[in-house]
């Protein structure tokens, strides 16, 4: 495994690509390549922002030949945001109100968002059913209760992908009975590569 936090480092890799047919008989021929595509993750420092430019030093080694090459890279980040709008803003007890968030890359984004965990605390006149929740387009999600409300997780919006989620919330006190209150807050993360 590699240490995807640890800066600075220098980590060796293996390729296998198993049994491989020259039919030309020059073998140092220019057109006898294999590429090989790699992401570079990088650590989680100010210096390193969306659009800055770093290089990567790899060493390559097949058999009896190797190189030493330096490969420039430009750092891309996501950027998300979110929307939370609620059908209404007031009601009594036993309505439903129902909510829809929605949660867009920005136009800075230039990657996938991944481990998107987003935290919902709930007011205490208000109930939530989990099993009600749902995610369009569809996308994998998984939903968690909290002792003050709940998460949703996504493990990855990809670019180009707007997730909408929504969910009812059922007044259940009457004390709030035609009147305005926030039924929820919202509070989110999100990381700029899969979990290792």
């Amino acid at each position: 495994s590699i240490d995807t936090h640890a800066y600075g480092r220098i980590y060796r890799a293996f390729f296998e690509v198993g049994p491989v047919s020259n039919t030309v008989i020059d073998n140092t021929d220019d057109e006898d390549v294999i590429t090989v595509l790699t992401t570079f993750v990088v650590p989680n420092i100010a210096s390193l922002d969306q659009g800055t430019s770093a290089v990567v030093n790899a060493s390559v080694t097949t058999g009896s030949l190797s190189g030493l090459f330096s490969i420039p890279i430009t750092i891309v980040l996501p950027s998300l945001s979110a929307t939370l709008s609620a059908s209404t803003a007031s009601g009594d007890a036993g309505d439903i109100i129902t909510n829809t968030l929605v949660i867009s890359h920005t136009a800075a984004s230039r990657s996938a968002a991944y481990n998107v965990v987003l935290t919902f605390t709930l007011n205490s006149v208000v109930s939530f059913n989990a099993s009600l929740l749902t995610v369009s387009p569809s996308i994998p999600f998984s939903v968690a209760l909290t002792a003050s409300g709940f998460t949703v997780t996504l493990p990855a919006i990809q670019l180009g992908v707007s997730p909408t989620i929504r969910y009812p919330l059922a007044i259940t006190d009457r004390a709030v009975i035609a009147s305005s209150f926030s039924p929820q807050s919202l509070s989110w993360t999100y990381q700029s590569a899969p979990s290792a």
